[in-house]
């Protein structure tokens, strides 16, 4: 099937969902979720589907879940940003070994997961489908950040302080990191399949996600 996927339907009653109007940079249709292609001049080709906020830009506690299967060592999971660049509202990438999260404006400090397993890591590089899970929490007004794979606790105990403090107008991106309106070349970019992309305004019990 070589049908591509100009709008990507929200099955919430949110409505939150995502297009892309260029036909060229439209991720494929397949049976299981939407696949992303490998591109190597990805400023020019790189695939990606754009929407309105999906989170409010001051939320503090959330859950983010991505079903995935990629083979890249490092790709972008969640991307609530402005189209230039400037600011990222809330951002969830893997990368080569752990999870990141990160908002700026402010920049007062990002957060890593604990590095996830030899085998956990060898089991996402042969693109078999993989569990990603941030959750962020407020208690007594100090964020903390959860991070899992596949159900397993890879979480730093990190606080996490930083409170977006940009006033660009954002989108949900799916699928690349734009700079300047374009996808950036070097990080921030997807290639593989997204099975399922999943977020909520709450932190979640891990009970009733996995």
């Amino acid at each position: 099937n070589t049908e591509r996927v100009q709008t990507w339907l929200d099955k919430s009653f949110n409505a939150n969902h995502v297009t892309q109007i260029d036909q060229s940079r439209r991720p494929k249709f397949v049976q299981t979720g939407v696949e992303f292609s490998t591109v190597s001049n990805r400023e020019d080709d790189q695939e990606y589907l754009i929407g309105n906020p999906v989170l409010q830009s001051n939320a503090t506690e959330y859950t983010i879940i991505g079903v995935l299967s990629s083979s890249l060592s490092s790709f972008v999971i969640y991307n609530q940003s402005s189209l230039s660049g400037i600011d990222t509202n809330h951002y969830l990438s893997y990368e080569t070994d752990k999870l990141f999260h990160d908002e700026f404006p402010p920049q007062v400090n990002n957060t890593f997961s604990e590095s996830v397993s030899s085998l956990t890591k060898q089991t996402i590089a042969s693109k078999v489908n993989t569990i990603f899970v941030a959750k962020r929490d407020n208690l007594n007004l100090k964020g903390e950040m959860s991070f899992y794979v596949n159900g397993k606790d890879i979480s730093s105990n990190e606080l996490f302080t930083e409170q977006y403090s940009g006033t660009s107008s954002l989108k949900h991106v799916v699928g690349s990191y734009l700079y300047n309106g374009k996808p950036k070349q070097d990080n921030g970019f997807f290639a593989g399949q997204i099975h399922e992309l999943i977020i909520f305004d709450t932190d979640l019990e891990l009970s009733t996600i996995i």
